[in-house]
């Protein structure tokens, strides 16, 4: 998924979530990856972790398959992690899994159905401004420099840098890649705070106040309270 994707959902989208303040998504938020993180209810886990799926496939627009894509690497490696590390088998595997799956959809629905300034300047309130400012580099960094590692893998494949070569041509390849990926992500970063540096940053970020609490916020609070009550019963 690309920066602009996730920009454009949270910008324009206008499901129930959008209208929810950003303090609520972040406090549910909380509450959520606790209860999967305690619950070991198969079932529960399988609840939840479907209806974010369906939302986000009807709401936004964001069709299972390009979902998939995204929830590969966390099904993989903890898949990895509960069979090798654990030893864990069966019934108790499959709460690992769906654990590392339903967590990453809740952090998808959550920067999917917020502006990433309102996250920013909800955190803001109570942690520190420069730890924010390094998280939110971070963030941006991530998206900007994986477009292009992307782009630079394609381009060597195009022109077949990475084929029918010996071994010490790969890795010499491979080298001049990882270089150059690092000379990007430097520029990335440089061109990053100089246009934030234009656009009025002074070491802090500032946005339109949002009131912590609205009506609609109600909903989901109970729904949140509700599965924790469950993820601690069951």
């Amino acid at each position: 998924m690309s920066l602009q994707t996730v920009d454009i959902l949270a910008v324009s989208g206008s499901s129930y979530l959008h209208r929810v303040t950003a303090t609520c998504k972040l406090l549910t938020l909380l509450f959520m990856i606790i209860s999967v993180l305690i619950t070991k209810n198969i079932y529960l886990l399988s609840v939840l972790a479907a209806s974010l799926l369906l939302f986000l496939h009807f709401n936004l627009n964001f069709s299972l398959l390009k979902q998939l894509t995204i929830y590969i690497y966390p099904l993989f490696f903890s898949l990895i992690y509960g069979f090798f590390f654990l030893s864990f088998t069966g019934e108790a595997l499959l709460v690992v899994v769906l654990r590392a799956l339903t967590a990453v959809i809740l952090l998808l629905t959550l920067i999917v159905t917020t502006p990433y300034v309102k996250i920013f300047s909800t955190l803001n309130r109570v942690a520190p401004s420069v730890l924010l400012d390094i998280f939110f580099l971070t963030y941006r960094a991530f998206f900007l420099l994986l477009s292009k590692v992307l782009e630079i893998l394609a381009l060597l494949r195009l022109r077949g840098a990475m084929e029918g070569l010996s071994l010490r041509r790969r890795l010499t390849n491979m080298g001049s890649f990882f270089g150059l990926a690092f000379v990007k992500a430097i520029d990335l970063n440089e061109k990053n705070y100089w246009m934030m540096t234009v656009r009025g940053y002074e070491g802090a970020m500032y946005s339109k106040g949002e009131r912590s609490f609205q009506g609609r916020d109600l909903l989901i609070y109970i729904t949140s309270v509700l599965y924790f009550a469950l993820a601690v019963l069951l």
